[in-house]
C-alpha cells in the first residue's frame, strides 16, 4: 500500500491456537528472534546489518482464542526497503528450519518466557485473571502450570519442526506500507 508514511512491513504465518502444544513452540521462537537485544532480529537486522529501525516477532496475533496469527515485522532503516527487511525476516526463518538452535539459546529463552508469565501473578489480582483466563478461554484454570510445563518441553527439534510447518510461503500474507511512486 502506498502512504506517505514511514516504510513499514508485517508478515502473518497462519498457526494453530493455545492449547495446541506448536503454540508454546512459536511462543519459544518469538523469544528466538525478539526478545531484547541479544534476540536474532535485533542483533543481525538492527545491529550488524543496520537494515531495520527495529524488526519483531508475535505469537498468537490477534489473540488466542482461534487459530491465529505469527507476525514478523518491522521499519527499514533509510536507505534500505521493505523488500530487503522482508528478505532478512525470510533468512532468519530459514535458519531456524536449518540449524537446531543452541541449548543455551534455547534455554535463555525458555527462562525469559517463563520469569515473565510468572512475573504476572504477582497480586491476588493478577492471579485470578489468569486463573479466570484460562478457564474461559481453554477451559480449565490449569492453564498457568500446564503452560509453564509446556515451555520446559520445547526442544531444538520442535523449533525446527513448527519452523518448516508454519514458516512456508502458501502459508503467508504480506503487507507493506511504502513511499508513493512519483508522478509521471
Amino acid at each position: 500500500m502506498e502512504t506517505d508514511a514511514n516504510p513499514q512491513l508485517i508478515m502473518g504465518f497462519h498457526k494453530p491456537n493455545a492449547p495446541h502444544p506448536d503454540d508454546a513452540v512459536c511462543e519459544i521462537i518469538e523469544g528466538l528472534l525478539s526478545y531484547g537485544r541479544t534476540s536474532r532480529l535485533y542483533r543481525r537486522l538492527v545491529e550488524e546489518e543496520k537494515i531495520a529501525v527495529e524488526a519483531s516477532a508475535s505469537n498468537g496475533y490477534p489473540g488466542e482464542r482461534y487459530p491465529n496469527l505469527f507476525v514478523l515485522s518491522g521499519t527499514p532503516r533509510h536507505p534500505h526497503t521493505v523488500e530487503e527487511l522482508e528478505k532478512g525476516l525470510l533468512e532468519e526463518l530459514e535458519r531456524l528450519k536449518r540449524e537446531p538452535v543452541p541449548e543455551a539459546e534455547l534455554r535463555k529463552v525458555r527462562n525469559q518466557i517463563e520469569t515473565s508469565f510468572l512475573r504476572r501473578l504477582d497480586s491476588n489480582s493478577s492471579l485470578a485473571y489468569w486463573l479466570s483466563y484460562g478457564e474461559s478461554l481453554f477451559g480449565t484454570w490449569r492453564y498457568v502450570p500446564e503452560r509453564i510445563q509446556a515451555y520446559g518441553k520445547v526442544t531444538a527439534e520442535d523449533v525446527r519442526r513448527v519452523a518448516q510447518k508454519f514458516f512456508i510461503p502458501r502459508n503467508r500474507t504480506v503487507a507493506a506500507l511504502v513511499k508513493p511512486s512519483p508522478s509521471p
